[in-house]
């Protein structure tokens, strides 16, 4: 069961495409353990490329013999120890644009649900942690994944409503 600790994490991250969908996760047990469920899943998905492209951050990285300065250097405690692509920021964060938007089947809130997906992509990129290309990876993978999931029905009418109806 995660933890939570895990659960506020993801919430936080998570934050700027449930409010363009209207939603707070943040007092609903029900809704926060579907979202726990769905980012640990994606979370296998992501750290499985990662292990294969074993890509370098862009801190680690050189062009014309200089590096990015990162937010969170190596020994910070934030420090991501592993590879850089595809960002699971962003899968995540557009993994739930879809689905959400989906769901909710609204135009408008979808759309602004993805720009925020894409914002929280932005900020990691900016903070030196993600390449734009890890970003682009981590968008198709979460849409791919969120489809995955709507496509095999693999949510319950119960965790569906806990979604769309958190408070």
């Amino acid at each position: 069961s995660p933890t939570t600790a895990s659960r506020t994490v993801a919430w936080r991250m998570l934050l700027p495409v449930l409010t363009e969908c209207g939603l707070d996760y943040e007092t609903n047990p029900a809704a926060t353990d579907v979202m726990s469920l769905i980012n640990d899943s994606a979370s296998v998905v992501v750290y499985h490329f990662k292990a294969v492209y074993a890509r370098a951050r862009p801190w680690q990285a050189t062009a014309c013999g200089k590096t990015v300065a990162a937010l969170f250097p190596p020994g910070h405690v934030l420090h991501p120890g592993h590879g850089s692509y595809p960002s699971g920021h962003a899968t995540v964060a557009h993994c739930w644009a879809e689905l959400l938007g989906t769901l909710l089947n609204d135009p408008f809130r979808k759309k602004r649900a993805r720009k925020a997906a894409d914002h929280v992509a932005r900020r990691r990129e900016v903070a030196g942690l993600h390449f734009e290309s890890d970003s682009t990876a981590g968008r198709a993978l979460g849409v791919a994944i969120a489809k995955r999931i709507l496509a095999a029905n693999r949510l319950t009418d119960v965790q569906i409503e806990a979604l769309l109806r958190p408070s």
